[in-house]
Formats: structure tokens, C-alpha cells, sequence
């Protein structure tokens, strides 16, 4: 099997889930009365439902924004299958040059992900909390900006149907990732579970 079409298949997946979630975050602000109805009733009334969704989903759009690059920078070389596409990918790089210049204007996206949204607060064993500095971020925080960098990666993707229309008439358009996966989980009483724990840890 060609590895490029491995790389073709993760990158239009990526593209897919990202449309998703940013058509999703996008909903979610212009929803903002109709969400804000739901109460989250663990936390304090600064934090509402509204409020929440969207942060927790724009982290994970840095998550994905990320693994998107990592798959068409790493992966998506000239040398892969023996060099057998070297050509083209050249020409593919040369292409989407000036898209990749204005996703590098978002020069913090990196260290964002890895310091807060993806690991454990931590930057080369240094804590967030380790200091009172201010940190700043440039990373694509808005929902313009989220909505331009999704855009971005459908004309990345554009690109690679234009110029590999023989290996992407070898994907299947049906298939779907969950088919792959068995993913185990239990129908629980959790908070039974959570007081015999509870109980345990009093011993």
C-alpha cells in the first residue's frame, strides 16, 4: 500500500474533524442565550455553559491545527514511496508556500499546544505555575481566525486533489474510522464505585 496514500487519507481526515469542530465552535458563539440556558452547577456563576463549550473546543482546535501540520510537514515528503512522487510534492510545497508563511504568523501555536492544552502544564520541566510572568501566546484565538485557518487547510487539501488524483481514486470515500475501532467501555454505577472508593481511602 503507498504510504502516501496513508498521509493523503490522515490529512483529509484531519481536515474533516477540523471543519467539524470549527462549524461547531462557530455555532456555539452565535447560540450563546440558547446554550447559556443549560447550568453547570459544579462550578461558580462566572463559568457558563456557553463559556465552556467554546473554550474546551478551541483548545482542541490548537490540538488539531497541530497534528494536521505535523502530518503534511513530516509525512509529506518529497522522498516518500522511493521518491516515486517527488516531482509533484515539490511542486505541492511550492505551491501552498504562501499559505504556510501566513499559518507561520501564528507563531505560538506550537508551544501552546504543548504547554497547556495537550500535556501537563509543563515546558521542559518547567511549570506554568513555577512563576508569576505573563505569558503571551499568538495563536489563531479568535472564531475569524479559527474560521481562516480551517479555510486554509481545505485549500491545502485542494491542492493534493489536484495534483494526486490517481492515488486519491485509490481511498475509499465510505470508509469510516469507527469501523476500524472496538472501543471498550462498561455501563458503571459510579457513584457506588466512587463510595466504596471513598470508604476505602478512610481506612
Amino acid at each position: 500500500m503507498s504510504e502516501l496514500k496513508n498521509v493523503i487519507s490522515t490529512l483529509f481526515h484531519l481536515q474533516g474533524q477540523i471543519h467539524l469542530l470549527i462549524e461547531t465552535l462557530e455555532k456555539c458563539t452565535k447560540n450563546e442565550n440558547l446554550l447559556n440556558q443549560i447550568e453547570l452547577t459544579s462550578f461558580n456563576s462566572d463559568i457558563n455553559f456557553q463559556k465552556s463549550v467554546q473554550g474546551l473546543l478551541s483548545n482542541q482546535s490548537i490540538i488539531m491545527f497541530c497534528s494536521f501540520l505535523d502530518e503534511y510537514n513530516r509525512y509529506l515528503t518529497p522522498q516518500i514511496d522511493n521518491s516515486v512522487y517527488k516531482d509533484r510534492i515539490t511542486s505541492l510545497k511550492q505551491l501552498n508556500k504562501p499559505i504556510l508563511k501566513r499559518i507561520n504568523k501564528w507563531k505560538d501555536l506550537y508551544s501552546f499546544r504543548n504547554k497547556l492544552v495537550a500535556h501537563n502544564f509543563r515546558t521542559n520541566n518547567k511549570s506554568f505555575f513555577s512563576t508569576d510572568e505573563v505569558e503571551i501566546y499568538k495563536i489563531p484565538n479568535t472564531i475569524s481566525e479559527k474560521i481562516l485557518f480551517d479555510g486554509i487547510i481545505y485549500l491545502i487539501c485542494t491542492n493534493i486533489r489536484d495534483l494526486f488524483p490517481d492515488v486519491i481514486s485509490q481511498i475509499d470515500p465510505d470508509f469510516i474510522m469507527l469501523n476500524k475501532l472496538k472501543i471498550i467501555g462498561e455501563d458503571i454505577d459510579n457513584e457506588k464505585e466512587l463510595t466504596e472508593l471513598y470508604l476505602q481511602v478512610l481506612q
